[in-house]
């Protein structure tokens, strides 16, 4: 039975039909192929299913993420994010700055589920994301340790997620800034011989973005993670445009996902990006509402 059909027209210019049922592709030579519903209409746990998406674009699309939480408390949750992952030991990993940020958070709570741990803290007080932090770490590893744990954002989480690559185990992270996209990435923003380089590795297998930390991380940094949030716009536009003129592989489904992502929260963001301390539920629409940025709106591994 169909039931509210309507039509328009996708990124290619082709008839589209929907029901709120199916929604189906009019293709060429009267082509049909319906699929299940939107990823854009999927909530948290949908997009998050262990058994990730068939597409009609043809590919096959998931995430290696089994545990997450984001919002005022959740870091309280980090024990089931452990148990998630059958982890019992987590070597964890911050600097200075993010220890002071968030390991007040963290501590009671390891403490309060009496799980062992191995805490290692950088000696630098700005490290970057390069050989020697990289080395650091690994030399610092306990190899009785059975997980990694980053706590910290965009240099602690890719640093661990190479570490964690090295070494064999699954990564967890307990984010302390809303400042990029970076937390489900497939790639880590790597310095190696004074270049910038993408580093491949394995997306998080738990991620817990705990706002009451993530409110106090510095404007600098809330500031960046919406600047992340508005560089999607152009993104989209690059990728049909790469399309068009490369052939690269184009997904409508994803393509629509990030969109109405942006389009519900990237321009109210801009108002209240600076209210911080009057509206804490901002930075939670920083990571629930800003395309890659965000955590419900994650980003899929879309290679074959």
């Amino acid at each position: 039975m169909k039931t509210s059909v309507y039509k328009e027209k996708d990124a290619f210019g082709r008839n589209r039909c929907f029901s709120s049922i199916h929604d189906c592709d009019t293709i060429e030579k009267n082509e049909v192929r319906c699929k299940a519903m939107h990823l854009a209409e999927m909530n948290l746990q949908e997009l998050i299913r262990p058994e990730g998406h068939d597409c009609a674009c043809g590919r096959h699309h998931g995430i290696g993420l089994k545990f997450l939480r984001i919002g005022s408390g959740a870091a309280e949750t980090l024990p089931e994010g452990f148990k998630a992952l059958g982890c019992k030991k987590p070597f964890i990993v911050c600097d200075g700055d993010t220890k002071k940020a968030a390991w007040h958070f963290v501590q009671p709570v390891l403490e309060k589920a009496g799980i062992g741990y191995v805490l290692y803290t950088i000696h630098r007080t700005h490290p970057e994301p390069d050989e020697e932090t990289v080395g650091e770490i690994t030399m610092a590893f306990d190899p009785a340790c059975d997980c990694i744990l980053a706590v910290g954002s965009g240099v602690i989480n890719d640093c661990c997620k190479v570490l964690a690559r090295a070494v064999g185990k699954p990564q967890l992270v307990v984010g302390t800034a809303p400042s990029m996209d970076g937390y489900t990435s497939t790639g880590a923003a790597m310095i190696m011989g004074g270049m910038k380089v993408t580093y491949p590795v394995a997306v998080p297998t738990s991620i817990l973005a705990d706002t009451a930390v993530l409110k106090d991380a510095p404007m600098e940094l809330i500031r960046a993670g919406y600047g992340d949030i508005v560089g999607k716009f152009s993104a989209l536009n690059d990728w049909k445009l790469s399309h068009a003129v490369k052939g690269e592989y184009f997904c409508q489904k994803v393509y629509d996902l990030m969109a109405e992502a942006l389009q519900k929260k990237g321009y109210s963001l801009n108002a209240q990006v600076m209210q911080r301390e009057k509206e804490p539920d901002i930075v939670n629409d920083f990571m629930n509402g800003g395309g890659t940025v965000s955590m419900k709106r994650f980003r899929f591994d879309i290679r074959a």
